[in-house]
């Protein structure tokens, strides 16, 4: 594949389909649900946007990117080549120094 696309270099995706939220363990994970503008979405959905990296075993990076209106922490996923593990770290670093970087959201624990 790398010879068919000798270009692309980095595979830019949202980290998840909502930004931060709260974690409540109270229910069995197939039982949780997550807000979203168009109503609750199952728990386990959180795991499609991580799934290209992890199941193809490439390097990826999530990097902050911005907030929401309240504050909250907004990301984008950086998939990067086999073996270059470097590849996403350096944009990471990039975005970073171009938005700012990493603002901790109202009542952030440490």
């Amino acid at each position: 594949m790398a010879a068919l696309l000798p270009e692309l270099r980095r595979l830019l995706s949202p980290v998840h389909f909502i930004p931060a939220f709260p974690h409540d363990q109270r229910l069995p994970r197939n039982e949780r649900t997550l807000p979203t503008t168009r109503g609750p979405r199952p728990y386990n959905h959180n795991m499609h946007w991580i799934s290209p990296a992890s199941m193809t075993g490439l390097p990826a990076t999530s990097a902050p990117i911005g907030q929401t209106a309240s504050g909250l922490p907004v990301g984008i996923q950086i998939i990067g080549p086999y073996d270059e593990d470097g590849t996403p770290i350096d944009l990471a670093k990039k975005l970073g120094e171009v938005l700012g970087g990493f603002t901790p959201p109202p009542a952030y624990l440490d």
